[in-house]
This record gives C-alpha cells, structure tokens and sequence, in this order.
C-alpha cells in the first residue's frame, strides 16, 4: 500500500479512503503517511469481540479425542454444536485431521448452505468464509502470527451469538512458522518475528487473552479497556473467576502462592553461557541434569554446574527456556539456510 501514494499526488483533489480490518495504531499512521493524507479523520471501531470465547491449549497425542470435545452425541453419532471451522498450518495436517474426522471433501458452498456441518481447511481456504452463524473455530496448530490469528477468529460469531475459539498446540509447531521467514530480511523479517513472538506470548499466557488482543491492535486503551473479570472471556478469566489459577510445582509454592526461579535461572543462564550459545536447548539440559549423552562432552563432568539440576525433569527445563525466551531472558537463534540444521541455538 506505500506505493499507492503515487495515486495521491496524481489525483490530488480527489478524495481518499482508506479501509482495513486489523491495523494496529502503528501500521494506521503508516498508512496515513504513505497515502499523504493530511488531518484525516481516523475511524477506529474497535477490535473487540466480547461474544468470542477464547481457549488455548497443549494438543494431546490423539487428534479424535482433541477435537471431539467440541461435539455432542446425538444417537450413535458425534455432532458439532454448530458450523464449525478448523484451521491447520498445513495442507498435510488438514488431510489428517479430514480423515481422523471421516470429514466429506465438500465444496465452500456445502458449508455455507449448511449442507456440512465443519470445515477443515488451511488458511487460504477458510480465510474465504463468510458465513454469519460460524459457532466454532478451533486451530489444530499454532496460527502462524497474532495478526493472522485475530482475522481468522474473526470468521465465528459474526451474527453476534455467543461463539468459541479454541487453539491446540505443541512447542514445535512454531518451527514451521520460523521456517516461513527462512528467505526474509531487513525489517520486515524482524516484524514477521515480532508477531511470531507475540502469537507464541499469547499461548502461554496465564494472563486475560483478551486484554492482550486488545493490547497489541489497540494500544493501552485495549489494554485498559477491558477491567471486569468474567468467566466467559477466556480459558484464563474462568479459572481465575472460579478461584482455581493456582498451580502446584511439586509442593515448591511459597505460602503466598509464587514460585522463585532465581536459582532456576541461574543454572539454566549458567550453562547457556559455559556452551557460548553453540547449541540448542537440549545440551545445556542434559549439562544441568548430569546426563552421560555423547553430545555432552567428558569434559564438561567436572564443572560445578554439571548434574546441579538433577532434581528436576527434562519438560520442567524445557518449560523454563520456553518462558525465558518469551520474557527476552534467553534468545532463540535461527540459523540461516545454509547451515545443515535448521535446529534453533540458544544465545544470552
């Protein structure tokens, strides 16, 4: 759209408007300056949608039982509640959860004349919906971006009836997402990264989903839009409306509920720093639990560091890292694609 000001100064007595659905306060002063609009009058309608429900969680190891939650018996048969939309990162994944779902391979028509009742579809297809009564979305793979997410939420709910987004997704899915900008640079590389960040930021949470939708397209104002706790807001606000976000680290709690990963990140900050960044997460991780592996070198069985962290579990490190890198405490490198691997490094 920045070359479309050429048009401006080609027709200056004509006049501009300008119409997206998901720019955030940014990418609109973009958009003025590139359009050389001068005192234009902005129209934000906001970005909230407070009939959409939003969930996020692990994918289990079968997708049957994952997705099946989401329906109801009705006889000898599981049925949708409602239209139902189910995106995949990737054309191979939709074919798999197609055929776990015994789903027919009907036509965009099909759905939109409710003559089938769910979708599975990568996001160049079901990005064309437009179906007002869409009663589900449910992501089977982490959406690639926090930009790409809000528009294809976006498809349920549209006749303003109470709707859910649900999102499953595994660690490795971001892979692919990282993968994707493999032949991008410059800055706009480190935005494609930013929003994959966020979209990681916004999985993790333990904080309102909402707020941090709001947030990110709408600034502070989003952020402090939204201040009453409500059960159907998110996965989130209903734990915490229902007094249950209090998690147990195996008994490590303190008596006001917090836990203290000083020493955690001191270990962990430790053996990144030993390794100077030239692995991946798993050698620091066998380093801190004293593992005999081959890719941890004898030589390292003599530091003070070697088997300090022991006492807890390959996934209690690996949730660790994953946490410190959202927070800018560690970084994940992406190596370039000349490298052989494609295996991120791990860097203070």
């Amino acid at each position: 759209f920045r070359k479309l000001g050429k048009l401006r100064k080609l027709f200056g007595k004509v006049p501009f408007l300008a119409l997206t659905a998901t720019a955030t306060p940014e990418i609109r002063r973009d958009i003025c300056a590139s359009l050389y609009l001068k005192n234009p009058t902005v129209t934000c309608t906001g970005f909230d949608r407070p009939n959409l429900y939003l969930a996020v969680e692990f994918k289990g190891a079968d997708i049957f039982n994952d997705i099946s939650r989401h329906t109801v018996r009705v006889g000898n048969r599981l049925k949708f509640e409602g239209p139902t939309i189910i995106y995949c990162p990737t054309k191979k994944l939709t074919e798999k959860v197609c055929q776990v779902l015994k789903v027919r391979k009907k036509v965009h028509e099909d759905f939109v004349k409710d003559r089938i009742q769910c979708v599975v579809a990568t996001v160049a297809f079901g990005m064309g919906i437009d179906k007002p009564d869409v009663r589900c979305v449910i992501h089977y793979g982490a959406p690639k971006d926090i930009e790409a997410y809000y528009q294809e939420i976006g498809r349920a709910g549209r006749d303003g009836l109470q709707s859910h987004c649900h999102c499953y997704y595994s660690s490795a899915d971001f892979s692919v997402s990282w993968h994707f900008l493999s032949n991008l640079t410059g800055e706009f590389r480190a935005h494609r990264e930013d929003m994959i960040r966020r979209m990681e930021k916004y999985l993790e949470t333990r904080e309102c989903r909402r707020k941090l939708l709001l947030s990110h397209f709408e600034g502070e104002e989003g952020r402090a839009a939204k201040k009453e706790l409500s059960k159907i807001c998110c996965d989130n606000c209903t734990r915490m409306f229902l007094n249950k976000d209090r998690i147990e680290v195996g008994g490590m709690l303190s008596t006001d509920g917090t836990y203290n990963f000083a020493p955690d990140a001191k270990l962990l900050l430790g053996a990144v720093q030993y390794f100077g960044g030239k692995f991946g997460l798993m050698v620091p991780i066998m380093f801190l639990r004293g593992s005999k592996n081959k890719r941890v070198r004898e030589d390292s069985y003599s530091h003070h560091l070697y088997g300090a962290g022991k006492n807890k579990g390959e996934s209690w490190w690996k949730a660790v890292v994953h946490s410190f890198s959202l927070r800018v405490f560690l970084r994940l490198v992406h190596p370039c694609r000349r490298w052989s691997s494609n295996t991120p490094l791990l860097a203070l």
